[in-house]
């Protein structure tokens, strides 16, 4: 079966059996995401019936990519890749236990909905290098493209199974409680998944002591850290293709992706639908997604990642602009499936140009400063968030929308060199 699967090039990644437990662990993990931002958004909002206050759950979700991004990529760089993700995997099992137990006992207040969602950020800031470095390491270049985009289609696909399961247990039990059970279960899963994944490990890994009598070593452990973090930024600076995954990452990240905990105001109170056809709703813009990448997947030699990188955050954010004229939950549901279609060419460029284009040694690194900048998010969840408190939540995403469409437009004019064909390392040196 999985030879017939290798000749059809969408699924040439597959063919890898450590890339397919890889995989499984990704998705599994993304399902436990979504389902947690879904059912949080829902929770904060049942218990305040605040857009802003709904709005802190994005920001809390986003914040540690900010603060911990690069250290991420610094750790993918120097240790175990698949130690870094079981660890993170343990994390988010304690946390989604933890929960599982406040709401047993009907101890919930609005504000664990922040500490929990931050506890899953922090876990996602940390592994998500590890992850998609990962891809790199098991496939090699040749098949780099193809490793990350079936990744993004598990990523869009859980965009659609993760809301829908959430928004279905809230209605048929009237209670979070039973999400969280399931997310338990999803963690625990991904830790054996993960667990039995054969690695090379070519990491060296940094040996830093925290002897009492050894302060000498730990301050040179901390001189290098710091002197790897301004080598990285030289090194985006200088690659003008990275430089402009960078920009491009932050403008989405403050004006287009703070959407996504705002939906359930707009279905509740826009759009006038309960919890189901709210997931619903967040689930057709995975489909979208999921379908954009899986026709990137099977593109057998895609020799303009940037553009597709360009492309698909403009129709991202032109759709969220038609989305906020919409009062129909139909005409919605169409154009969150072109949202979701422009986000999969935005995600899935994302990885493909940074890793093909960044050095090996320091790629680590270079997906960490990505993750910085996707830590720009919470400044986007609380401008949205004021918007929405002040004019409502429709015209918060026309303004954000119009903003982020002016910014890429004026990104690409100014360094068009993503826009070229077949994007490779230009050897800089430091």
């Amino acid at each position: 079966m999985l030879k017939k699967l290798s000749r059809i090039h969408t699924f040439t990644a597959f063919y890898n059996f450590r890339y397919r437990l890889l995989w499984a662990s990704d998705f599994l993990t993304y399902i436990g995401r979504w389902t947690s931002l879904t059912v949080l958004a829902w929770l904060v909002n049942e218990l305040t019936s605040s857009a802003f206050k709904v709005s802190l759950v994005g920001f809390f979700l986003m914040m540690p990519f900010l603060i911990i991004g690069l250290f991420g990529g610094f750790l993918s760089d120097n240790f175990n890749k698949k130690h870094i993700i079981v660890t993170t995997q343990i994390i988010n099992l304690i946390n989604a236990g933890i929960m599982t137990f406040l709401l047993y006992l009907k101890l919930t207040e609005y504000w664990h909905a922040y500490i929990c969602i931050s506890v899953v950020g922090i876990a996602w800031a940390l592994d998500m290098s590890s992850r998609r470095s990962l891809v790199l390491d098991l496939l090699g270049r040749r098949n780099l493209s193809n490793g990350i985009a079936l990744d993004v289609v598990g990523l869009h696909l859980s965009r659609v199974i993760g809301p829908a399961i959430a928004g279905l247990l809230i209605s048929l039990f009237l209670d979070v409680l039973y999400p969280y059970i399931f997310l338990t279960i999803i963690y625990l899963i991904t830790i054996f998944t993960t667990y039995f994944l054969k690695t090379e490990d070519t990491t060296k890994p940094l040996q830093i002591s925290v002897g009492v009598f050894k302060l000498n070593k730990i301050l040179s452990s901390v001189k290098k850290i710091s002197s790897d973090i301004l080598d990285v930024f030289k090194y985006a600076v200088h690659e003008k293709s990275i430089l402009v995954v960078l920009i491009v990452t932050v403008i989405m990240n403050i004006f287009l992706f703070p959407y996504l905990p705002i939906i359930p105001v707009i279905a509740k109170d826009v759009l006038h639908v309960g919890p189901f056809l709210m997931g619903l709703l967040i689930s057709i813009d995975g489909i979208g997604a999921l379908t954009g990448s899986t026709t990137i997947a099977s593109q057998s030699n895609l020799t303009y990642q940037g553009r597709i990188f360009i492309f698909g955050s403009l129709l991202a954010v032109i759709s969220i602009f038609i989305f906020s004229f919409s009062s129909w939950y139909y005409s919605s549901f169409i154009i969150m499936f072109l949202v979701g279609l422009g986000c999969s060419g935005f995600a899935t460029m994302q990885s493909v140009v940074t890793l093909t284009v960044a050095e090996d040694k320091i790629k680590g690194r270079t997906f960490g400063m990505v993750q910085v900048c996707i830590g720009t998010a919470p400044l986007g969840s609380l401008l949205i968030g004021n918007l929405a408190s002040t004019y409502g939540p429709t015209t918060a995403l026309m303004i954000s929308s119009i903003i982020g469409f002016s910014l890429i437009v004026i990104s690409i004019t100014f360094l068009p060199n993503i826009l070229g064909k077949n994007l490779r390392s230009s050897n800089y040196k430091k």
